[in-house]
């Protein structure tokens, strides 16, 4: 992945730090192997081109894009309490109700 975004300019790559492989930076966490990654899409009403944090809007739409949805773990603004499945799959189940509302 890193060699994939290596060209594109500021970009800014906050973890893994550059010192150290993404492999080094797995096996070095608290739960190793175990890792669930999220919040990088990080939902909410405060729309991040504006000032905000959030990358989605509350119908999972990415602000400022007019059919990209995102719909996974990275919407989440914090962990879960246990594993994120199930999470994932209620809000893909709500998800999905209010993207075919929007269609109308």
């Amino acid at each position: 992945m890193r060699a994939a975004l290596a060209n594109i300019t500021d970009l800014t790559i906050l973890q893994p730090a550059g010192d150290i492989s993404s492999e080094d930076y797995v096996d070095q966490t608290e739960h190793a192997p175990v890792n669930h990654w999220l919040g990088s899409c990080k939902l909410g009403t405060d729309d991040g081109r504006s000032g905000g944090q959030s990358v989605v809007d509350p119908d999972t739409r990415v602000y400022g894009m007019e059919n990209l949805f995102v719909v996974d773990a990275s919407i989440f603004p914090g962990l879960t309490t246990s594993n994120p499945s199930a999470a994932i799959v209620i809000a893909a189940e709500r998800a999905a109700e209010r993207i075919v509302a929007l269609v109308g």
